[in-house]
């Protein structure tokens, strides 16, 4: 609802995992470059919509998920990586740059437009915490509504 600038959740739980979802998902990928989300700021953060189709096509033991938030933590990089490749089965591997590459900044002019987008994708990243079912994705980016 864009006047209270709200999510109605009983209308967004009835839609999500429908015919019509995956329908509207595949629509709004075809007008996207490269048939990614990657190209939208809004929908480079539906984390979910984005891995569903993989995660029906191989099972979740094969895939090894991170949040950004674990990368920048002190010795995060080096951290990341091992459990990358513990999960892979390589051996150890020492990083030696361990810089941030490609980095982006957002900064709201508009407190409320953080707050906005919070709220947009609070049920997003709910989503997508079922979906990955692990005790570091119980709450990965809380909302607070303060």
């Amino acid at each position: 609802n864009m006047e209270t600038q709200t999510i109605d959740l009983d209308i967004f739980h009835s839609f999500i995992d429908t015919k019509e979802e995956n329908d509207a998902w595949l629509k709004y990928l075809k007008r996207i470059p490269m048939d990614t989300g990657s190209h939208s700021l809004i929908s480079r953060g539906l984390y979910a919509l984005q891995i569903k189709p993989w995660i029906k096509a191989y099972d979740m033991e094969q895939f090894c998920f991170f949040k950004l938030e674990d990368w920048k933590k002190e010795d995060g990089v080096k951290r990341c990586v091992q459990r990358a490749f513990d999960h892979l089965g390589l051996p150890q591997f020492e990083v030696e740059d361990e810089s941030a590459k490609n980095t982006r900044s957002y900064e709201f002019k508009e407190e409320d437009v953080g707050k906005m987008l919070q709220r947009f994708y609070e049920p997003h990243n709910g989503r997508l915490c079922k979906i990955l079912d692990g005790e570091e994705w119980k709450d990965p980016w809380p909302y607070n509504s303060e």
